[in-house]
């Protein structure tokens, strides 16, 4: 009985380390969260609020290679900060309320459509057959679409004002009801000048987060939203035409994981699922995007370890499948079915090297998926992510297990010391800092 207590603590010490995580930490630890715990899953799932008492967090942001090439006037891109604090707790009891905010994070549904415009045509008005013949391109992000991680330096394609906000609610059973909101907009109506831009995107979500055994908690969301993207197409001189890219468009979006305890490995098994329906182009279209599988996550010494195998499916009811060059530079864009099946391996290891303050971490993901294009008229190709998304290093500072400020290490670093001694291209060694603190 002493042996199995012993255990049970070992257990619960490693996962009171690993649920708190920052946007730094995960993307040094397999670029995915989605088989651990860490405070950044209250954005999908706000019932997970339940595992905090109060905390505050954010992140400075990141820098790319596209920030500056000198040490002068580097800005990292899309900071963000926020926190949860519990009250109403009572000696004895489990039960408690929670309320949280999170300010100008990205939220990861606007990959589905906002920043795939070009890929799905909806820079192209009023698309009714294969091709565009000729139709002029819709202006609302001008040549800088946002990245997958929202940033474009067109403001008016950049949404304005994200802010989420959760409430949740943990009865004396050790169960959580959470309900969460978020919010990010760009309405210039009003003002003439801006030409009309409205850009919005909210979405809710409500969650559950329970014990369903002795030794499995079950994590589960359901969410959706609506997302509205206008622009213009100039036809002349003083002659412009609006139009509605997306009005309203719905989306629906599900996760659920189970983490079932094993303790004769100190360690647990996560099957998890995933899955995204989102229309786009006024309704008219839609995509789906569902992914499935299992992880284990291990605590080790003086550390932590997880990996996970995935499959995952992604189809979108028309996209870009073919285009062709025609004279005067133009071109001529195929649309149809594109359809992406693969799978995807990950991993993550963290550890205390020298002292119990310093964490060093690695981690890494591959994807080999097959695209199929109009159901294989226009062909297919096997793709991966991209070399610089394979692997990852990180470094994390951990004070008392309440501070802890986590560091996502430059590619190049063990290389060329990115040239911090001379004139190199990308003269910084992190690319994300971010902290969370625990009071």
């Amino acid at each position: 009985m002493k042996k199995k207590k012993i255990v049970v603590a070992i257990m619960l010490a490693g996962v009171s380390c690993a649920v708190f995580a920052t946007d730094a930490r995960v993307e040094t630890m397999g670029r995915t969260d989605r088989f651990f715990k860490d405070e950044t899953s209250i954005h999908r799932n706000a019932a997970d609020l339940g595992l905090y008492d109060k905390i505050m967090y954010g992140s400075y942001g990141f820098i790319d290679s596209t920030s500056n090439s000198s040490y002068k006037g580097i800005v990292p891109k899309l900071p963000m900060f926020g926190g949860a604090v519990s009250m109403g707790q009572k000696e004895g009891s489990s039960s408690k309320f929670a309320i949280g905010a999170t300010f100008n994070r990205v939220d990861s549904a606007l990959n589905y459509v906002m920043f795939n415009v070009k890929d799905l045509g909806l820079d192209y008005k009023g698309l009714k057959s294969s091709t565009n013949q000729g139709e002029r391109p819709v202006v609302f992000a001008g040549n800088s679409i946002p990245d997958d991680r929202g940033y474009a330096s067109d403001k008016s394609m950049s949404l304005v004002g994200k802010v989420d906000l959760m409430l949740a609610q943990t009865f004396s059973n050790g169960t959580t009801i959470g309900l969460g909101g978020y919010l990010a907009f760009q309405d210039s109506s009003a003002d003439r000048s801006s030409n009309n831009y409205r850009n919005r995107f909210v979405r809710g979500n409500i969650g559950v987060n329970t014990p369903i055994g002795d030794n499995t908690a079950l994590e589960a969301s359901v969410g959706l939203s609506a997302l509205d993207l206008r622009g213009y197409i100039s036809r002349a001189i003083g002659e412009s035409q609006w139009y509605d890219a997306a009005k309203n468009d719905l989306g629906m979006h599900v996760d659920v994981r189970l983490f079932s305890d094993i303790s004769s490995i100190s360690g647990a098994f996560v099957p998890h699922i995933q899955a995204n329906v989102v229309q786009y182009d006024c309704g008219r279209e839609h995509l789906l995007d569902f992914n499935a599988g299992l992880g284990l996550n291990l605590n080790i010494d003086r550390g932590f370890f997880w990996a996970g195998l995935e499959g995952l499916y992604n189809k979108k009811s028309r996209a870009i499948t073919n285009a062709m060059a025609v004279n005067g530079g133009d071109s001529i864009f195929y649309y149809g079915k594109k359809d992406l099946i693969g799978g995807k391996i990950a991993f993550g290891i963290e550890r205390n090297v020298l002292t119990d303050w310093f964490i060093i971490r690695v981690g890494g993901a591959k994807l080999l998926a097959k695209e199929t294009r109009a159901d294989g008229k226009d062909g297919s190709n096997w793709v991966e992510n991209p070399d610089a998304d394979h692997v990852s290093l990180g470094m994390g500072v951990n004070i008392e297990d309440r501070l802890k400020i986590d560091f996502t290490v430059v590619n190049n670093l063990p290389y060329t010391f990115t040239n911090l001694f001379g004139s190199g291209s990308s003269p910084y060694v992190m690319s994300r800092v971010s902290a969370v603190f625990a009071f």
